[in-house]
């Protein structure tokens, strides 16, 4: 039909009748009888319309390339295709001939697999009628080319040899291990030409195969999956590797009907690096409805060959190259680069069937190998199952086993059952003991002296398991984890499936997060800057006014219009699309290089802002170089097609004849010549001289600039100026120079790198900015790592690592980075030290950096010991379990009438929680105490009810934040955020307060009565309703009647003071940064200025409610509830309000000046104490004591905190933290214990008092008793 490739093999060459009768046509009709000048073809006008698909497949032998070569006929055919597997060569009708509709058709391939499925069709052309398109085949040849000689697949353009190492061509179930169902082998078959192929029917199915590959080699995966519908997911993992999910396919037709098509996936997966010979190859299905059937076939493993590592021996210790020179212990050297295990030693190793300890024979061990004594006829390890005649068991007397068995080492003779027995236990392996570990352990390898395998092993023998259970993998015959299954053991705290650090599961172990700067118990309680703590994890929230180390957020400023979603939102030149600040695709012609869109010179297309000319070569002088203009040597000014028109002055001139450039002869500097010796030649001084009086004089310094051969002139020859006496431009200065005319210089300043300290010189975590001190780009793309060195001094255990908030780009830009580095090891005076690349970093004058290398002290670190963190987080648990303990105590007291112990605890803890605030540099040991406070509070309720989320969306999609500048805000988020988010918790109080008030009053109103009253009419006849209502009645009516009359007496005084410190807290952070920009903006400034009035309010508002000479203790119920009857003591809850609102007001305002806190904190505490002592204003002598106690420990602790003014050391730092968090210890401890004796005390008085109600009641009995009175009246009559 055609010609053949040059080292191609013919395969197959088929007519239109071969055709007919091994291609299947779909959707069309066999038609043979047409012909095309004298030659028939298949198909034609009616037969092959545009939906006719031919198909068919072929087994080829080994090859790396397909040809297949179709001689058609069409009408009316826009494009033709051929599909090999899923790749497809697609011919227009362009490339047909006009002159007759039959053409001939070459498609080509790079291909591999055994099996090849073709497939051909056509597109229509749009403009024909249907009666128009029609096609037919005359005739189809298929050639193959092989690889090179020993290359069993390779690759076009490359020389990589890959050689076959497991093929399997058809699939048979029983070589694949697969777990799912419903499955079962042979449901299906799937039938080729030439041979048939299994299958599987499932719904969910793992199947799972293992290979033994060299190492260390490339592996490349070849196979198709055939499915008889189209699957859920496909994913394939092979060890580490995930591949899928897997979507790309094409169908085949195997029926040759018009009915459904299968569809084959065709894959190819190379593995670059595995740490293991051996590769476990998985295929996961799933179905998410019904069932599917699948096979695979023409699988193939091939691999690189490399320098495959020898295995080490059996036995061998040290090797040295291919050669062993040492044995482990138990193994002898045999010379021969050998080892071999010690016959004799009683440890069985290697090869040996067996090792008694001895060189006995006929002890059923001899050498190592199963004996058993002479005239056994069938010995079986060692044990003889068949005697000869002459030595049958009968004939032993006793006397000879005894005397056997007395010789034989591991053995004891039994009497009773008159045989020779093993000694289980002493050590020595004898004939039926399979191991003999000398104890009676379990899960040791050797239980009664039989090889034993772990509990998650469901096939053992031998002591070597063969299948585990779910959950667990073979690893030297020893189950394992499965880490990566998804399924958790025993052995493993979680299993995410993947091996991603520092995503809460890394190598099946709970682990915390990167972002976590303390973990603890898989429970992260402090974050990295910028993070969020939401549920012991950390999270990034854009928009919260502060960029999360370590995270994707470029910036998180909502004031500027270039960050966007936390991402720099800016595109460079020529870029099309951009990603990150990274440009992904450019504008035609440009190119993506190292990041940058850049014209390429040399590819034959002018980009004009770029080039002038581009010839495809870079031959200079031909008219074209480095796609500028390029004329002959010595040309000044080329034009389009080379032509010249002007040649350099002074050097060339210009030949009118030829229009080429000659070279001028010149003199050298201050050269006298004779004008007669120049008769018959151009004379001409150096370049920038001038001949004067027969002398070359230079022109710079002249004042008239020339520009080729000056870079400035200044009008003078002096230096320092900003132009040198040589007319070179100076460093730092920038000329504005003209041709011919005085070049004025300007002094400019060249940028400059800052490094700034983020964090306290104390912290183990330092934080750097680099930033620098204009715009400036670079020369080159490339990576702040690949252009800086950072290295800390002296060397100490650290991680360091850059989070850019704006990178680096060939555009000018101000870049700034956050350098974070973590100690591991306490140092002193650490030091950061950074050097930077010359030429790389210019501004926009092409200045070049000031200085390339600058270091900044890190202070003194403050690393605490692995065995202080112990300590510090046993004690946080201490005082958690007391924390719990006393809300436990104060709520069931609270149950019991006594709502003061509940609201001096909250008061407590509160106090405690914002001590965190104040800005000391405190020890890390009393830092994490302190956290433990603020784990009592709302916010698991708040996020149970997604507050912020909401508050996000009033927002317009991300939590506000405080409008500060990031380097000023504070590591406290709560510091950094507005009123409404610190007060949150105040207002839900409120809210589920008057929704309280709401249900009180609906139960104890009139409606409630009036329903009862049916009900009672009705039901008056069932008792059981009659004393479910008297029980309503009784224990709930009357109880919110009464809450519901003491609610603005008593409640809403008390929900005042639990949310007071917050806010307090709250509104004093606000004031006076109130900003009404927004409409939340707004809401959120006329929310705070109320709080901060109400405030004002209630303080002014309680002095005069207890100062009063008129006391309405009824309206006023909460401030004289539990106070004693004297002046002073009628004003302690008012007392107490006042000091809430100063101790907040002293830890805002006086936040940067934390000796100042310390003084008016422990005035306060010591006024408040005078006060207690003086006046004893409650009546329950416990609280009272309690109160005492407290105050005069937080007076100690708020003056001992100036200490950390102070300079001291780390250890002295240290022991002060200890010392305040025993002082810290014992305020809780005293408030608990008083708690329980309060408890247990009114207990015992409740009990008291029912003793004496039931003595009372016993007493009226006596008295009511009519026997009684009888008796009484009688004595009264005699007495009368």
């Amino acid at each position: 039909m055609t010609f053949q490739l040059i080292g191609a093999k013919l395969i197959s060459a088929e007519d239109y009748n071969l055709i007919n009768d091994n291609w299947c046509v779909l959707r069309g009709n066999k038609v043979t009888n047409n012909n095309y000048l004298g030659e028939g073809y298949l198909g034609g006008l009616n037969a092959f319309k545009q939906d006719t698909l031919l198909q068919n497949y072929y087994n080829l032998p080994p090859h790396s390339q397909v040809t297949i070569q179709i001689k058609a006929i069409f009408s009316c055919i826009q494009s033709f295709h051929a599909y090999l597997d899923d790749a497809i060569q697609t011919i227009d009708n362009s490339s047909f001939s006009t002159s007759q509709p039959s053409y001939l058709v070459v498609a080509s391939y790079f291909h591999s697999s055994k099996s090849a499925f073709f497939s051909l069709n056509v597109t229509e052309d749009t403009r024909c009628p249907n009666n128009d398109i029609w096609w037919g085949v005359f005739a189809i040849e298929i050639q193959v080319q092989d690889c090179q000689e020993n290359n069993d697949y390779c690759q076009p353009g490359s020389n990589i040899l890959w050689k076959i190492l497991n093929s399997n061509l058809n699939f048979k179930p029983m070589d694949w291990n697969y777990q799912g169902g419903p499955g079962s082998i042979n449901s299906y078959t799937f039938t080729f030409s030439d041979f048939q192929i299994e299958s599987l029917h499932y719904s969910n199915i793992k199947l799972q195969k293992y290979f033994q590959i060299p190492y260390p080699t490339k592996v490349k995966f070849k196979f198709k999956l055939l499915f008889y519908n189209i699957p859920s997911s496909i994913k394939i993992h092979i060890n580490d590797l995930i591949v899928g999910p897997i979507i790309k396919c094409f169908q085949y037709n195997f029926g040759c009907n018009n009915g459904g098509s299968q569809m084959i996936y065709n894959l190819e997966i190379d593995i670059h690096q595995h740490k293991s010979d051996i590769l476990s190859f998985v295929i996961l299905l799933q179905e998410n409805s019904g069932s599917n059937q699948v096979s695979i076939f023409d699988f193939v493993v091939y691999y690189q060959e490399q320098y495959i590592v020898q295995l080490p021996s059996l036995g061998c210790l040290n090797w040295i190259g291919s050669q062993c020179v040492s044995c482990e212990q138990d193994w002898q050297y045999d010379g021969l680069n050998q080892c071999s295990p010690i016959c004799g030693n009683g440890i069985i190793q290697g090869y040996e069937e067996c090792d008694d300890g001895n060189g006995t024979s006929n002890d059923s061990c001899y050498n190592c190998k199963f004996q058993c004594s002479l005239g056994c006829l069938k010995c079986k390890f060692g044990e003889c199952l068949q005697w000869s005649d002459s030595y049958n068991l009968d004939q032993y007397n006793t006397i000879s086993k005894i005397q056997d068995c007395s010789h034989a080492q591991g053995y004891y003779f039994d009497y009773l059952l008159n045989e020779c027995l093993s000694i289980c236990g002493d050590g020595i392996i004898t004939l039926k003991e399979e191991c003999d570990d000398g104890n009676t352990l379990l899960n040791d390898g050797c239980y009664n002296c039989q090889l034993i395998c772990s509990d998650n092993c469901l096939d053992c023998q031998f002591g070597k398991c063969y299948q585990c259970n779910q959950g667990y993998k073979i690893k030297q015959f020893k189950c394992i984890s499965d880490c990566g299954d998804q399924i958790t053991n025993i052995d493993e705290t979680c299993d995410d499936g993947n091996n991603i650090r520092f995503d809460g599961c890394h190598q099946c172990q709970s682990s915390c997060q990167l972002q976590c700067m303390d973990c603890q118990n898989f429970y992260c309680i402090k974050c990295l800057q910028g993070w969020n703590l939401i549920n012991g994890k950390c999270e990034e929230q854009c928009g919260d006014g502060q960029v999360a180390l370590m995270s994707n957020e470029q910036c998180d400023d909502p004031t500027n219009t270039k960050c966007i979603d936390c991402l720099f939102q800016q595109c460079q030149d020529n870029c099309l699309v951009c990603n990150q600040h990274q440009c992904v695709t450019c504008f035609f012609p440009y190119q993506l290089i190292n990041g940058v869109c850049q014209p390429i010179c040399g590819d034959s297309i002018v980009t004009i802002e770029f080039e002038q000319c581009d010839d495809g070569n870079d031959i200079p002088f031909d008219g074209c170089h480095q796609c500028q203009y390029s004329c002959q040597y010595g040309c000044q000014q080329c034009e389009q097609d080379n032509i010249c028109t002007q040649c350099e002055q002074n050097l060339f001139y210009m030949d009118i004849q030829t229009g080429k450039c000659k070279e001028i002869v010149k003199l050298t500097d201050n050269e006298m010549f004779s004008l007669n010796e120049t008769n018959n030649q151009t004379i001409q001084c150096n370049p920038n001289y001038l001949l004067i009086e027969n002398t070359c004089v230079n022109q710079c310094g002249n004042g008239m600039l020339s520009s080729p051969y000056e870079e400035c002139d200044d009008g003078n020859n002096y230096g320092g100026d900003g132009c040198s006496s040589l007319c070179n431009l100076e460093n730092f200065f920038q000329c504005q120079n003209g041709e011919n005319l005085l070049s004025i210089c300007s002094f400019i300043q060249p940028p400059d790198f800052n490094l700034n300290s983020l964090s306290d010189k104390k912290n183990q975590i330092q934080i750097v900015e680099f930033t620098f001190t204009q715009q400036v780009k670079l020369n080159s793309p490339s990576n702040l790592e690949d252009i800086a060195i950072l290295r800390i001094t002296p060397q100490v255990q650290h991680d360091l690592s850059i989070i850019p908030k704006e990178n680096l780009t060939t555009y000018l830009n101000n870049p700034a980075y956050q350098i974070i580095i973590q100690f591991y090891n306490s140092i002193e005076n650490p030091k950061l030290e950074i050097e930077i690349s010359k030429f790389v970093i210019t501004n926009q004058f092409d200045l070049e950096l000031l200085n390339f290398n600058k270091i900044i002290n890190l202070g003194t670190p403050f690393v605490m010991s692995k065995s202080t963190k112990q300590q510090v987080t046993s004690v946080v648990k201490f005082n958690d379990a007391m924390i719990y303990s006393m809300v436990s105590i104060a709520g069931l007291a609270m149950v019991t009438g006594n709502v003061l112990m509940l609201l001096n605890l909250l008061e407590l803890l509160q106090s405690l929680s914002y001590i965190r605030y104040m800005q000391y540099q405190f020890p890390p040991n009393l830092r994490e105490f302190l956290e433990t406070y603020t784990k009592v509070s709302m916010q698991p309720i708040l996020d149970y009810f997604q507050v912020d989320k909401l508050i996000a969306q009033l927002n317009g999609g991300f939590l506000p934040y405080k409008r500060k500048d990031s380097s000023k805000q504070s590591s406290n988020f709560e510091l950094n955020q507005i009123y409404i988010m610190n007060a949150k918790s105040c207002y839900f109080s409120l809210l589920a307060s008057s929704i309280t008030y709401v249900i009180y009053s609906i139960l104890a109103s009139e409606y409630v009565n009036v329903k009862l009253f049916k009900i009672y009419s009705k039901q008056m006849e069932k008792m059981n309703y009659l004393k479910y209502i008297k029980i309503f009645q009784s224990k709930i009516q009357q109880q919110c009647q009464k809450m519901k009359n003491n609610y603005f007496s008593q409640g809403i005084f008390q929900l005042y003071f639990t949310i007071l410190h917050q806010l307090a807290f709250s509104a004093f952070l606000q004031f006076p940064d109130y900003t009404f920009e927004t409409l939340f903006e707004s809401l959120n400034s006329l929310n705070a200025m109320l709080g901060l009035l109400l405030i004002i309010f209630v303080s002014f508002k309680v002095l005069s409610i207890t100062s009063s000479p008129i006391r309405n203790m009824s309206r006023w119920k909460y401030f004289y509830l539990g106070s004693r009857c004297q002046y002073w003591s009628l004003h302690y809850k008012s007392l107490q309000i006042l000091k809430v609102k100063f101790y907040i007001f002293v830890i805002v305002i006086c936040m940067n000046y934390p000796e100042i806190q310390s003084i008016l904190l422990s005035m306060q505490s010591l006024c408040y104490l005078i006060y207690l002592f003086k006046f004893r204003p409650i009546t329950s002598n416990f609280d009272l004591v309690k109160l005492m106690i407290r105050e005069s420990f937080l007076m100690a602790i708020f003056c001992s905190f100036l200490l950390y003014s102070l300079d001291s050391t780390n250890d002295q730092q240290l022991l002060y933290g200890w010392m305040h968090i025993i002082l810290f210890s014992i305020i809780l401890s005293t408030s608990l214990v008083a708690d329980m004796i309060e408890y247990c005390y009114k207990l015992y008085q409740k009990y008291l008092k029912k003793k004496m109600k039931e003595l009372e009641k016993e007493n009226n009995k006596y008295y009511d008793n009519p026997l009684q009175r009888f008796i009484l009246i009688e004595q009264q009559n005699i007495v009368i």
